[in-house]
């Protein structure tokens, strides 16, 4: 049995994978479903490319993950 911690995008993905070798594996998160921040996130990338809306920035996606973050992440 394995244990993933964490049901964002990474920690599923790693749990598809365990699956898919052979693997028992139980996924445990600490947000519900709908409030997952991979489910939020959606488009993120292309707010930091700019190429969906051209006011956008990296530097408004870096302050918007940092807020996300609950300023725990480490801005450096």
């Amino acid at each position: 049995m394995v244990l993933v911690i964490g049901t964002g995008g990474a920690g599923l993905r790693a749990a598809i994978e365990l699956a898919e070798a052979g693997m028992d594996v139980l996924a445990v998160g600490k947000r519900p479903k709908d409030d997952a921040h991979t489910a939020l996130a959606a488009g993120g990338i292309n707010a930091a490319l700019a190429t969906m809306d051209p006011e956008d920035s990296w530097q408004q996606h870096a302050a918007d993950t940092l807020k996300e973050s609950y300023l725990l992440a480490d801005p450096r």
